[in-house]
């Protein structure tokens, strides 16, 4: 496996503009709700990459209608993800 060099940006601030770039106040307000947690998180991946322990990470199998973190379905955070985060529309 190739090392990647970790992004220099802050995850919680990317999350947090992420979030802000949504439309809809009640999903924007549910992922505010978890923005902790993703940072959290964020630190965990950070520190267990840096380990080469990736694989000691807990898969989330639950499926895409189900809750995967606070009262964020799955669905929704991989939405933010494609849609928000690498999104091809939005300007980097």
């Amino acid at each position: 496996m190739r090392d990647l060099e970790a992004p220099a940006e802050d995850p919680q601030y990317v999350f947090r503009i992420c979030v802000e770039s949504i439309s809809d106040q009640n999903l924007r307000s549910r992922l505010a709700e978890v923005a902790g947690t993703i940072a959290i998180s964020a630190e965990e991946y950070l520190h267990k990459a840096s380990n080469k322990q990736l694989f000691s990470i807990a898969p989330n199998n639950c499926r895409n209608d189900d809750i995967a973190i606070g009262r964020v379905t799955k669905k929704e955070l991989k939405n933010v993800y494609s849609q928000h985060l690498v999104s091809k529309k939005k300007a980097s």
